[in-house]
């Protein structure tokens, strides 16, 4: 069973070196470069849910929660 959406887009994981980034990626249909979101300490991707809402669909998105942080 794949993991819930975050942000509109499906999570996925990467390593780096040996430590696992759970990266969300929206493609955007915009010609504008995408968003990077970087959550702070305590926080994960989820945080910017409500301001996602807010932006336009059609706006790309990457953010990055790093080991120990999402």
């Amino acid at each position: 069973m794949p993991a819930p959406q975050v942000l509109g887009a499906q999570p996925q994981q990467i390593d780096v070196n040996g430590n696992e980034f759970r990266v969300i990626y929206r493609p955007g249909k915009s010609s504008q470069p995408p968003l990077l979101l970087l959550n702070g300490f305590g926080c994960s991707a989820e945080i910017f849910q409500p301001l996602v809402d807010k932006l336009d669909p059609n706006l790309g998105l990457i953010c990055l929660d790093p080991p120990g942080i999402g």
